[in-house]
Protein backbone atom coordinates (compact mmCIF):
# COMPACT_ATOMS: atom_id res chain seq x y z
CA UNK A 1 0.00 0.00 0.00
CA UNK A 2 1.40 3.39 -0.97
CA UNK A 3 1.74 6.08 1.67
CA UNK A 4 -0.32 9.21 1.21
CA UNK A 5 1.70 12.35 0.65
CA UNK A 6 1.04 14.91 3.34
CA UNK A 7 1.32 18.59 2.46
CA UNK A 8 3.59 20.97 4.35
CA UNK A 9 0.46 22.76 5.55
CA UNK A 10 -0.93 19.60 7.18
CA UNK A 11 2.47 18.95 8.77
CA UNK A 12 2.42 22.51 10.19
CA UNK A 13 -1.14 22.01 11.44
CA UNK A 14 -0.10 18.79 13.20
CA UNK A 15 2.98 20.46 14.67
CA UNK A 16 0.91 23.37 16.00
CA UNK A 17 -1.44 20.87 17.66
CA UNK A 18 1.50 19.00 19.21
CA UNK A 19 3.09 22.23 20.51
CA UNK A 20 -0.08 22.93 22.50
CA UNK A 21 0.35 19.78 24.58
CA UNK A 22 3.57 20.64 26.48
CA UNK A 23 2.43 24.26 26.79
CA UNK A 24 -0.43 22.90 28.91
CA UNK A 25 1.99 21.25 31.34
CA UNK A 26 4.31 24.25 31.41
CA UNK A 27 1.40 26.60 32.13
CA UNK A 28 0.49 24.57 35.24
CA UNK A 29 3.65 25.69 37.01
CA UNK A 30 4.75 23.42 39.89
CA UNK A 31 1.84 21.01 39.27
CA UNK A 32 3.23 20.36 35.78
CA UNK A 33 6.66 19.53 37.21
CA UNK A 34 5.12 17.23 39.82
CA UNK A 35 3.14 15.45 37.10
CA UNK A 36 5.87 15.28 34.43
CA UNK A 37 9.09 15.36 36.41
CA UNK A 38 11.91 17.82 35.76
CA UNK A 39 13.44 15.86 32.89
CA UNK A 40 10.17 15.51 30.96
CA UNK A 41 9.25 19.13 31.74
CA UNK A 42 12.09 20.05 29.38
CA UNK A 43 11.97 17.09 26.99
CA UNK A 44 8.27 17.29 26.18
CA UNK A 45 8.71 20.91 25.12
CA UNK A 46 11.83 20.38 23.02
CA UNK A 47 10.38 17.31 21.31
CA UNK A 48 8.49 19.64 18.99
CA UNK A 49 10.96 22.43 18.35
CA UNK A 50 14.56 23.18 19.19
CA UNK A 51 16.18 26.23 17.62
CA UNK A 52 19.34 24.24 16.98
CA UNK A 53 17.34 22.67 14.14
CA UNK A 54 16.97 25.94 12.25
CA UNK A 55 14.49 28.75 11.83
CA UNK A 56 10.98 28.37 13.19
CA UNK A 57 8.44 28.22 10.40
CA UNK A 58 4.84 27.25 10.84
CA UNK A 59 2.25 28.75 8.53
CA UNK A 60 -0.58 27.32 10.67
CA UNK A 61 0.35 29.74 13.46
CA UNK A 62 -0.47 33.42 13.46
CA UNK A 63 2.42 35.85 13.86
CA UNK A 64 1.16 36.56 17.39
CA UNK A 65 1.14 32.85 18.27
CA UNK A 66 4.60 32.33 16.79
CA UNK A 67 6.05 35.34 18.62
CA UNK A 68 4.54 34.24 21.93
CA UNK A 69 5.79 30.68 21.36
CA UNK A 70 9.31 31.93 20.63
CA UNK A 71 9.26 33.89 23.90
CA UNK A 72 8.48 30.66 25.75
CA UNK A 73 11.18 28.93 23.75
CA UNK A 74 13.74 31.57 24.80
CA UNK A 75 12.76 31.09 28.44
CA UNK A 76 13.06 27.32 28.13
CA UNK A 77 16.51 27.59 26.48
CA UNK A 78 17.61 29.91 29.31
CA UNK A 79 16.23 27.47 31.89
CA UNK A 80 18.15 24.65 30.19
CA UNK A 81 21.35 26.65 30.21
CA UNK A 82 20.92 27.58 33.87
CA UNK A 83 20.14 24.12 35.24
CA UNK A 84 21.98 20.84 35.44
CA UNK A 85 21.14 18.10 32.96
CA UNK A 86 20.40 15.95 36.02
CA UNK A 87 18.21 18.56 37.74
CA UNK A 88 15.77 17.10 40.24
CA UNK A 89 12.18 18.20 40.57
CA UNK A 90 12.98 20.06 43.79
CA UNK A 91 16.00 21.79 42.26
CA UNK A 92 13.99 22.88 39.23
CA UNK A 93 11.20 24.22 41.42
CA UNK A 94 13.71 26.08 43.63
CA UNK A 95 15.40 27.61 40.57
CA UNK A 96 12.48 29.94 39.86
CA UNK A 97 12.31 28.93 36.18
CA UNK A 98 8.99 27.15 36.54
CA UNK A 99 7.32 30.36 37.78
CA UNK A 100 8.96 32.37 34.98
CA UNK A 101 7.83 29.99 32.24
CA UNK A 102 4.27 29.27 33.44
CA UNK A 103 2.64 32.64 32.67
CA UNK A 104 4.31 32.90 29.25
CA UNK A 105 3.23 29.35 28.41
CA UNK A 106 -0.33 30.14 29.56
CA UNK A 107 -0.40 33.25 27.32
CA UNK A 108 0.57 31.38 24.16
CA UNK A 109 -1.66 28.41 24.99
CA UNK A 110 -4.62 30.77 25.49
CA UNK A 111 -3.91 32.35 22.08
CA UNK A 112 -3.73 28.97 20.40
CA UNK A 113 -6.80 27.57 22.16
CA UNK A 114 -8.82 30.63 21.13
CA UNK A 115 -8.44 29.45 17.53
CA UNK A 116 -8.66 25.78 18.39
CA UNK A 117 -6.93 22.73 16.95
CA UNK A 118 -6.45 22.13 13.26
CA UNK A 119 -7.35 19.01 11.32
CA UNK A 120 -4.57 16.47 11.25
CA UNK A 121 -5.67 15.10 7.88
CA UNK A 122 -6.82 17.97 5.65
CA UNK A 123 -5.55 21.47 4.95
CA UNK A 124 -7.48 24.21 6.72
CA UNK A 125 -7.29 27.98 6.45
CA UNK A 126 -8.43 28.23 10.07
CA UNK A 127 -9.44 25.43 12.44
CA UNK A 128 -12.74 24.05 11.15
CA UNK A 129 -12.51 25.90 7.82
CA UNK A 130 -11.20 23.72 4.96
CA UNK A 131 -8.78 25.29 2.51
Amino acid sequence: MAEAIVSNRVVHQRLRNRIMEPLGWLSEGPAGVHHMGAHEWFEQFFDWYDNRLGAFENDAMTSEEASAFLRVHALMRAACDATSRQVTDDELLASGWVEKVAPAARDVLDLMQARGRFSEEAEEVEPGRPA
